[in-house]
C-alpha cells in the first residue's frame, strides 16, 4: 500500500506514506528506468527523469526502491517521477539509504513499519525555473514500528509503540549516522504543517507525537491545585511536574480544555457537564491523579450579548450589518422568552433584521425566542441590516441588550458598538490599479517591448512587477508599431504553452496596512497575425499557490487593426477579494495554437493615450488595532475603552475587571477564579500568575511587604520564570527567617 500527496508547485510530493513488511521484500531487484507519470491530473506539469540530468540532485526516492522487490510491477511504481524529489547525493546515498536499510531490517524482524516522509523547506530555489522540481532543505521520516500481532497495525498501537522521526539536511557533507538526526513527529508538524496519527486516539497520538527516539517519557505527577471549588468554566490551576506534552486534563473523568503554562503549572476550565472528583493530568508519560476532589458548585443562567460590525460604513450606502450574538455563559440551561433590544442612532434605519430560529419586529428593533440555551451554548445569531443617511456622523454608537430567559447576571446584558462612518465615496471606490499605454512603442526589428513593462497607470499602495515575457516567447523579427508582445506562441495546449514558458504575467502586491479586491479587467486589446494565437486563457495565482483559470481568452481577428475582448468581470473570485498586505497576485496569460510565427501583442486599438490593457480593483485601508482593541473586538464587538468593554468594567459575578482577564488571557464573560497561586514550598513565598502571550501592551508588577499597611515595594522580589504565558517569582527574605511576608501582583497597560 503507498499513498502519495503531489503538489504540482512543487514539482514533487508533499508526503509519500506506505507499509513496509517482509513480505515487500523479495528479489524482483530495481528498475532500470524512470517514468515520467502520465496520470496526473489534466494541465499538471509531468516532471521528466531528464529533468534532473545536470543538476547536482539525485533523483531521489521517498518510497525506496529495496522497499517494493516483491515484485517487478511494484518496484515499476516506485520510479514514477511522482514518488521523486530533488535530494543532495550525501544525504540520498548516506544516511537516507543507511536509514532505509534499518527499517528494512526491522520490517524483516517480524514488525509491521507504518512510514511517511516527504521534502521542506523549502527556499525557492529549482532544478530548473519554473519548470521541474523544487528543491528542499529537508528531507523528514516518520516510522511507527508496530509489534506483529493479531489485527490490523491500526489495533496493534499503542502509547508505547516506538516512532522514530528524523529531519536531515538536504546538503552534501552531511552526516551519514541517522540517530544523529532524531527529532519528533510533533516538530515535523511544526515545519510542515501537517497534522500526523489522526487516526489514533488523541491520548495515543499524543504520546507518538512526543517521541524522540531513545529519550523516556516521564511519568506526571500533581502535587496540587488552586482553588479547590469552582463552578463550571472557572480556572483551576494544577501543579506537579513533567507536565510536558499534556494530552487531556480531566475533571472526574470529562476532559476540559486546558493551556501548558509550562512543565509544572496547567491552567484548566471546569467543563460544562463536570461532577465533583479527582482531577487527571495525561501525558505521553502515564496518568497522574490528584490525591484530592475538585469540588463543582452550582450557578444559573447566564446570558451574554456580543455585537460587531462587518466592512467599511459610509454614507449613503444602503445595506451594512451588525451581527448580535446572544450565549450561555453559566451552566444551567435557560427557561423562558429571551428578548433581543437594538437602539439604533441618528443616521442609521434599520432594514431588516433575521436570524435562524428568532421571531423579528423590525417596527420595535426586538427578536424573541423560547426555546431553551443550555450553558455554554450560543443562539444562531442575528444580523441587523441598516441604511446609512447621506448626512450621518463621522461616528455612531450602535447599542443592544438582552433580558428574560431567567438570566441571573444582568452585567453582561448590554453591548455597544462604535462604527466609524466614512464620507460618501471614501471606501470602496473602484479605480484602475494598473494600466498600459502601448501607442508610444514604435515597432521595428527585434523591438517588441522592453519585459517588464511598467504599467502607464499605477494605483497609490499598488505595486507592480509589469508587464513579463516568459523565456519561451520569442523577439526576433520585425515587430508592430503600438504594441507590445512577442512570437513563437506555438504550443498546441495550455498546458504545453506554460511548460515551454510561452506565457505573459503581471504580479501586484498591495502596501502594508491596505487590502486590495480585483473587480475586473475592462480593457484588453490585443493583435495577432494570421499565424498568431487564437486561443488562450486567462489564469491567476495567490502568494504560492496553484494557478486557477479565469476564463477562456478568443482572439479572433488577424487584421492590423486589432480587435478588443470583452469585459472580464473578477469580483466573483473569492480569492481575489480582501488580499492582504504582502500576498502577491500574479496573473497569467497563456497563449495557444499559433502556427509557425505565433505573433501576439497588447495593441493600442484606438490609436489614443487611452491604456490598452486595464486592471481595475478596491483598495481599502485597514484599521490597524492595539492588542488590547483586538480583544475587546473578539469579546465585546468594540474597540473602545467604555461600557462593559471598559478596562474597569465587571461584568460578571466574579469580581475580576476586564484589563486583569485580559492580562491572565480568561474568557471576560465567564466567572472565574483568580489564576494567581501562591505558595511556600520552595523555602520562598512565591507568586505564580500565567500571562496572555497576546497581551504585549500589558506590565506585569510583583511588590512585597512585612506589612499590607506599610508601603510595597520591588525590592527583594526576584524573578524565577518570566515567559509570553507565565510568570513566577519568590520574595526574599526566606520563609524561615521572616515573621510575616505579602506579595500582591499589579497589572498596568502601557
Amino acid at each position: 500500500v503507498e499513498s502519495i500527496d503531489y503538489d504540482d508547485d512543487l514539482g514533487e510530493p508533499n508526503w509519500v506514506s506506505w507499509d513496509l513488511t517482509a513480505g515487500d521484500i523479495g528479489s524482483s531487484g530495481r528498475s532500470p528506468d524512470f517514468f515520467t507519470d502520465t496520470t496526473l491530473p489534466s494541465g499538471f506539469y509531468q516532471v521528466l527523469p531528464g529533468d534532473y540530468s545536470g543538476s547536482g540532485f539525485d533523483r531521489g526516492h521517498m518510497c525506496p526502491s529495496a522497499d517494493r522487490t516483491d515484485n517487478t510491477t511494484d518496484n515499476d511504481l516506485v520510479f514514477y517521477m511522482s514518488n521523486i524529489i530533488p535530494q543532495a547525493p550525501d544525504n540520498n546515498q548516506g544516511v537516507w539509504a543507511d536509514f532505509e536499510s534499518y527499517c528494512r531490517s526491522l520490517a524483516q524482524g517480524g514488525n509491521e513499519l507504518l512510514i511517511i516522509c516527504g521534502p521542506s523547506g523549502f527556499t525557492g530555489s529549482r532544478i530548473l525555473p519554473s519548470l521541474a522540481a523544487a528543491i528542499p532543505a529537508y528531507t523528514w521520516k516518520i516510522v511507527v514500528v508496530v509489534p506483529p500481532g493479531a489485527g490490523t497495525a491500526l489495533s496493534r498501537i499503542t502509547g508505547a509503540t516506538r516512532t522514530i522521526a528524523l529531519k536531515i539536511p538536504n546538503t552534501n557533507g552531511v552526516s551519514s549516522v541517522w540517530q544523529n538526526f532524531v527529532t519528533s513527529a510533533s516538530q515535523i508538524e511544526v515545519d510542515t504543517g501537517f497534522s500526523f496519527f489522526t487516526s489514533l486516539p488523541p491520548e495515543i497520538a499524543s504520546s507518538l507525537r512526543s517521541k524522540v527516539d531513545g529519550q523516556n517519557n516521564l511519568a506526571p505527577v500533581i502535587t496540587g491545585f488552586s482553588p479547590s471549588t469552582g463552578a463550571v468554566n472557572g480556572i483551576v490551576v494544577v501543579t506537579g511536574t513533567n507536565f510536558s506534552s499534556a494530552a487531556s486534563v480531566t475533571f472526574n473523568g470529562v476532559s476540559g480544555q486546558f493551556s501548558l503554562d509550562s512543565q509544572t503549572q496547567i491552567s484548566a476550565v471546569v467543563p460544562t457537564n463536570a461532577t465533583t472528583g479527582t482531577i487527571s493530568v495525561t501525558t505521553p508519560g502515564g496518568t497522574a491523579i490528584s490525591s484530592n476532589s475538585f469540588v463543582v458548585t452550582n450557578s444559573a443562567a447566564d446570558l451574554a450579548i456580543a455585537l460587531a460590525h462587518t466592512g467599511n460604513f459610509a454614507q449613503g450606502d444602503s445595506s451594512d450589518t451588525y451581527t448580535i450574538t446572544i450565549r450561555n455563559v453559566g451552566t444551567s440551561t435557560s427557561s423562558g422568552e429571551i428578548t433581543v433590544s437594538e437602539i439604533l442612532p441618528a443616521g442609521l434605519t434599520a432594514t431588516a433584521m433575521n436570524g435562524f430560529g428568532w421571531t423579528a419586529d423590525l417596527q420595535t428593533l426586538t427578536c424573541t425566542r423560547s426555546d431553551a440555551l443550555a450553558g455554554g451554548a450560543s443562539y444562531p445569531a442575528i444580523t441587523a441590516t441598516v441604511a446609512v443617511s447621506s448626512n450621518a456622523p463621522s461616528t455612531v454608537t450602535n447599542i443592544t441588550t438582552v433580558s428574560g430567559g431567567s438570566d441571573a447576571n444582568p452585567d453582561n446584558n448590554y453591548a455597544d458598538d462604535l462604527t466609524i462612518i466614512n464620507a460618501a465615496g471614501d471606501v470602496g471606490q473602484t479605480v484602475t490599479l494598473l494600466g498600459w499605454d502601448v501607442r508610444s512603442l514604435s515597432g521595428g526589428s527585434g523591438n517588441y517591448g522592453i519585459s517588464p513593462l511598467p504599467p502607464a497607470i499605477i494605483a497609490p499602495n499598488i505595486i507592480s512587477s509589469g508587464l513579463v515575457r516568459g523565456s519561451g516567447v520569442g523577439t526576433s523579427g520585425t515587430a508592430a508599431a503600438r504594441a507590445w508582445g512577442g512570437n513563437a506562441f506555438t504550443a498546441s495546449s495550455s498546458s504545453a504553452a506554460v511548460s515551454a514558458n510561452q506565457i505573459i504575467t503581471v504580479s501586484t502586491v498591495v502596501n502594508t496596512g491596505y487590502t486590495v479586491s480585483y473587480t475586473s479587467i475592462p480593457r484588453f486589446d490585443y493583435r495577432r497575425s494570421s499565424t498568431g494565437p487564437a486561443t488562450g486563457v486567462l489564469q491567476y495565482q495567490v502568494g504560492l499557490g496553484s494557478f486557477n483559470d479565469v476564463t477562456a481568452l478568443a482572439y479572433p481577428a488577424n487584421t492590423s487593426s486589432g480587435g478588443s475582448l470583452a469585459p472580464i468581470n473578477l469580483s466573483g473570485i473569492s480569492d481575489l477579494q480582501h488580499v492582504g498586505a504582502g500576498t502577491n497576485v500574479t496573473f497569467r496569460i497563456v497563449n495557444y495554437g499559433g502556427g509557425s510565427a505565433g505573433t501576439w501583442y497588447v495593441f493600442d486599438v484606438a490609436g489614443t493615450p487611452a491604456p490598452d490593457l486595464v486592471l481595475q480593483g478596491i483598495v481599502s485601508p485597514v484599521l490597524i488595532l492595539t492588542p488590547v482593541e483586538s480583544w475587546r473586538m473578539q469579546w465585546f464587538g468594540t474597540t473602545n475603552n467604555s461600557s462593559t468593554a471598559a478596562d474597569s468594567a465587571v461584568i460578571t459575578s466574579d469580581g475580576i475587571p476586564n484589563l486583569v482577564k485580559y492580562a491572565f488571557g480568561l474568557d471576560p464573560l465567564v466567572p472565574a477564579q483568580s489564576p494567581v497561586v501562591c505558595d511556600i514550598s520552595t523555602g520562598w513565598l512565591r507568586l505564580s500568575a500565567p500571562k496572555n502571550p497576546n497581551a504585549t501592551d500589558i506590565t506585569y508588577i510583583v511588590e512585597s511587604t512585612d506589612n499590607p499597611g506599610s508601603p510595597w515595594t520591588t525590592n527583594g522580589v526576584v524573578k524565577d520564570q518570566d515567559t509570553a504565558t507565565f510568570l513566577q517569582v519568590h520574595s526574599e527574605p526566606a520563609v524561615a527567617s521572616s515573621t510575616s511576608r505579602f506579595m500582591r501582583l499589579r497589572i498596568t497597560r502601557h
